[in-house]
């Protein structure tokens, strides 16, 4: 409170006599102005209230490992970082993985980014008792490394894309399948699941310890996509396999391969019609239905309108499904499925209209929904089975927040226990007795707190300090809904005023949005990073909304959006626009617009089929043409491109290119794997049809997040000036 206070009185002061110190962009994007909370890169001992993480090590000039005690609140030195070395080599440990029993450490180093999620790495086991370290493989790189249950035993894939197994205690390496190919991945997923599905690694260990279950899949038939390398003197060509629209996926396998045989089972998948395959998960003999450790598959069809949870004895391969879920639209695909010892499983569902969580006996038929209402669970946190709790995040006290709740598993005793407005990301201990926070709001920047599992809190862990704000003068954001004219549908919306507004003035007003199925930009958490701040400090309003179809809000209004996932991007957008040319400082005709991504797409669509009510717009990596991207997440929203042509055609911004007003800057990088630049290359050529001009800036080899070196000050310093000089 004293802190409010203070801060309070600086930034009176300086409102007074003028005086508040200016952000630059490199503050922004260079250097960090500011010094935000943190835990470091921090993970659970196993079966301990005691979390690791790295911090310097001033007194020898490298990172140690420290550990925090949650009971005591101490923190010791558990590693010291002169320790990791090969050799006389200095290992620069990128990422740690603690082994089951907690004696040994894997670690990572010289990490490279694959796609979005996965990454390889040269692997070391350091021993925590002899303080000797192993050199995995030969120190090649590798993924997807996991210890087995026990921690005997380690598995992961070479760059050959097949299974290896390495033995711990013995040191010895066995080699699992031997078809790897750039075709064939055994252990992980291809370019689309990971993308789409957020799945990367494609094998799971039985609880014995002795059998892996993993995926084969056969990208044979699936086109490839080149990637060009434009700054080498001859341009290389690299390919990955994408399927886009319509075309073929992979074909996905899964065997159960015996570790000490070598012997693979291979599971009937089989099914009347084409399905995907992106989630498995073991049982433990007490859970299963056979008495018998089995694997549950999660598998959903080609349209997505249906996900079924199908049980597979290992030693026939044949599965038994006894779970389904359907939906009008598409099926919300979820990681919150907790299975009891008696075999019965908690998950999430939209069955009601609304995202809620529901208890099923071991034959997947219903026990009890246990949350209702007219509201949303965000997902299932933690479970405690023992006390018969669930805690989940969730939407009830408000749509644009998320916060901790708990609830029995009869569905009584509703308890909210994040009682701060705000988003919150928890984060439960081994134990389960304690939890830490990772909450930010509007007016709260990030901070991590402690509590008791019941939501009394302990301590503070690391909280950003608010008093190094005061002298800049932030405005705070304001939440609101916007009518719509059709049928007064409220949209969620937020508008943040230039730091030194005037009533009496107008200002022009920079939008940002994404607008996809689903998703949610207008949330009560701190924003994305300080240029909005640096735009409202340059005089400009900031303000986003989200239009029918976006998420948190139930089914019937997210559904809007299927089948032509543009129509109500625009409207929507326009209808906040309207409501800004109502306000009497905003200047109507001064509203430009700008988004990344689906965000890209969505700025397009305003600045053509949404014309005349944004004078610029500001284009980043938009997937302009939806038969161009792939066939997971289009086909999810709009539906199969045979079944629905006319939905394709208006969605697609290029079917609306000749009517284009205003200043448009299209940004794409030309290494983009996820929404590739052929889709700014098609836009452009089409507004040359129509007479249409655009400005085009490309960033050569840069991926979707269009990152590297200088690039994200040049990208950032570029829309800036954009809006500065046209808006």
């Amino acid at each position: 409170m004293k802190k409010l206070r203070l801060s309070l009185i600086l930034v009176l002061l300086s409102t007074a006599f003028g005086q508040y110190k200016d952000l630059t962009l490199e503050d922004v994007f260079k250097k960090s102005a500011f010094k935000y909370a943190s835990l470091g890169k921090w993970k659970w001992l196993p079966d301990q209230d005691v979390y690791l993480f790295f911090k310097m090590d001033t007194s020898i000039n490298a990172k140690s490992l420290y550990s925090y005690d949650l009971v005591k609140g101490d923190t010791t030195l558990f590693i010291s970082g002169d320790k990791f070395k090969f050799g006389d080599y200095s290992l620069g440990v990128d990422d740690y993985t603690i082994h089951p029993k907690g004696h040994k450490i894997l670690l990572a180093t010289e990490r490279e980014r694959i796609w979005r999620h996965s990454r390889k790495a040269i692997y070391y086991i350091f021993d925590l008792i002899t303080e000797e370290i192993v050199r995995l493989a030969g120190g090649t790189k590798l993924r997807n490394v996991k210890f087995s249950p026990n921690g005997s035993s380690l598995a992961y894939l070479r760059e050959d894309n097949n299974l290896y197994v390495y033995q711990v205690d013995s040191g010895k390496e066995i080699q699992l399948t031997e078809d790897g190919s750039f075709n064939i991945l055994n252990g992980h997923f291809g370019w689309v699941y990971e993308e789409e599905f957020s799945s990367y690694d494609a094998y799971r260990w039985s609880p014995d310890n002795k059998y892996l279950a993993f995926v084969r899949e056969d990208q044979t038939t699936v086109k490839q996509f080149p990637m060009i390398d434009e700054l080498k003197t001859y341009p290389e060509v690299k390919y990955h396999h994408y399927p886009k629209v319509g075309e073929d996926n992979p074909v996905l396998d899964i065997g159960i391969i015996n570790i000490k045989t070598r012997k693979t089972k291979w599971l009937d998948l089989s099914s009347k019609e084409e399905m995907y395959h992106p989630r498995m998960t073991w049982l433990t003999p007490e859970q299963g239905r056979s008495g018998k450790q089995e694997l549950i598959v999660t598998r959903v069809n080609r349209h997505q309108n249906r996900m079924e949870f199908v049980r597979f004895n290992i030693a026939k391969g044949k599965g038994q499904k006894f779970w389904e879920d359907r939906s009008e639209a598409w099926v919300r695909l979820t990681n919150d499925v907790f299975y009891l010892n008696d075999g019965s499983f908690i998950t999430l569902s939209e069955r009601s209209g609304y995202n809620h969580i529901y208890h099923f006996d071991i034959d997947g038929k219903l026990i009890r929904q246990v949350t209702k209402g007219d509201w949303e669970v965000s997902g299932i946190t933690d479970l405690d089975e023992e006390n018969s709790i669930i805690y989940f995040n969730g939407k009830k006290a408000s749509v644009i927040e998320s916060r901790l709740y708990s609830i029995n598993f009869g569905g009584s005793d509703l308890k909210l226990l994040t009682k701060e407005p705000g988003w919150h990301r928890i984060y439960f201990s081994p134990s389960k007795n304690y939890y830490i926070d990772s909450y930010s709001s509007a007016k709260q920047p990030l901070g991590y707190e402690l509590y008791k599992s019941n939501g009394i809190k302990i301590r503070d862990l690391s909280i950003t300090d608010i008093e190094q704000f005061a002298e800049y003068g932030f405005r705070e954001t304001k939440f609101i809904q916007v009518p719509t004219s059709d049928d007064g549908t409220l949209l969620n919306a937020m508008i943040t005023l230039p730091r030194d507004f005037n009533p009496n003035k107008k200002y022009p007003v920079v939008v940002y949005g994404y607008s996809g199925p689903g998703s949610q930009v207008v949330a009560n958490r701190m924003g994305r990073g300080l240029w909005d701040k640096y735009m409202n400090q340059e005089g400009y309003i900031t303000f986003s909304i989200d239009p029918r179809g976006t998420g948190g809000r139930g089914t019937e209004f997210k559904y809007l959006s299927y089948k032509d996932i543009g129509k109500w991007v625009a409207i929507d957008q326009v209808e906040g626009a309207k409501y800004l040319k109502s306000l009497p400082y905003v200047d109507g005709d001064r509203i430009g617009i700008w988004g990344w991504s689906g965000g890209g797409y969505m700025t397009a669509l305003c600045m053509t089929v949404g014309a005349p009510n944004f004078k610029v717009g500001v284009s980043v990596a938009g997937n302009y043409d939806l038969k161009l991207y792939d066939t997971i997440w289009t086909e999810r929203y709009m539906g199969l491109l045979n079944e629905n042509p006319d939905g394709y055609k208006n969605a697609n911004v290029l079917t609306h290119v000749s009517k284009l007003e205003g200043k448009l800057l299209i940004i794409h990088g030309t290494g983009d794997d996820n929404v590739h630049s052929q889709h700014a290359t098609q836009l452009m050529d089409e507004l040359v049809k129509f007479d249409k001009h655009a400005d085009f800036l490309t960033y050569a080899n840069r991926n979707h997040g269009i990152y590297g070196g200088n690039t994200t000050f040049h990208l950032w310093t570029r829309i800036t000036n954009y809006f500065k000089e046209n808006l």
